[in-house]
């Protein structure tokens, strides 16, 4: 039944990983990540800049976000269940405004 096929696909973790540039650009890698709708997923963010302190937040639905700040070549890993409404969702380091990814969510 399409229930059951639901809550089997619900209880999958999906892992994804983003990365900033290496240098000093502020920017994600890559800047658009898909989920599918209502999965549990483990991001691990990565700061691959060798200078430079970022973090990766979600704001509204998703409200989840690493430290502040996460020096450069350390990781940090997010958990939190993908919206159960297709879209698009923005995320951001709020330490460089306009530094910002897409987490596409797939119906």
């Amino acid at each position: 039944s399409a229930s059951a096929a639901a809550s089997a696909s619900a209880g999958d973790a999906v892992e994804i990983t983003v990365g900033t540039d290496t240098g000093t650009a502020n920017e994600f890698d890559p800047v658009e990540i898909s989920v599918p709708a209502g999965v549990q997923v483990r991001l691990v963010f990565e700061n691959r800049s060798t200078s430079v302190p970022h973090n990766l937040t979600f704001g509204d639905p998703i409200n989840v976000a690493t430290a502040t700040t996460v020096a450069p070549g350390e990781s940090e890993t997010i958990v939190f269940t993908s919206p159960s409404v297709a879209g698009e969702y923005t995320f951001v380091c709020t330490l460089h405004p306009g530094m910002e990814g897409v987490l596409i969510v797939e119906g």
